[in-house]
């Protein structure tokens, strides 16, 4: 990816309500609050966007965490479950900034 704006999207689902917020952290930073991008429903893909501006070049790390309106935030690690279909934890996406 070139320095300079970045358009970061992606979609959230939460079982339990509608998708409150999305927050987003590059490389570590603080979390931003990412733009809800479609209508608020229940059982059904919200999607969102951040635009942010980076600078720096090199190997980043881009996270995202959803909130639902039931108070529910993504945890940071996944609880250990047999057949792991319970990863519901923040996923981590590298990305390369010339």
């Amino acid at each position: 990816m070139p320095s300079g704006d970045l358009a970061i999207r992606g979609v959230a689902w939460s079982g339990a309500a509608p998708i409150a917020r999305i927050e987003v952290s590059v490389n570590g930073g603080d979390w931003q609050e990412a733009r809800l991008v479609s209508e608020r429903n229940r059982h059904s893909w919200q999607w969102w966007e951040l635009i942010t501006r980076v600078e720096k070049s090199g190997d980043l790390v881009l996270r995202a965490r959803a909130t639902d309106l039931a108070g529910r935030t993504q945890p940071e690690r996944a609880e250990w479950n047999r057949l792991g279909y319970g990863n519901n934890a923040i996923q981590e996406v590298p990305i390369r900034v010339s």
